[in-house]
């Protein structure tokens, strides 16, 4: 993996990290990423 892809997907996992932490008081990590689009295998 070249240089300029590992910049792009570590930016794409950031993003997704912080959204996720930004979910609604109550819901699971695991029900955002099921709403989200995001396999929890991929998450973790």
């Amino acid at each position: 993996m070249d240089q300029c892809t590992h910049e792009v997907r570590a930016e794409y996992w950031r993003k997704i990290i912080q959204a996720c932490g930004q979910r609604p008081a109550g819901q699971s990590a695991k029900r955002w990423m099921d709403e989200n689009g995001i396999r929890e295998q991929s998450y973790y």
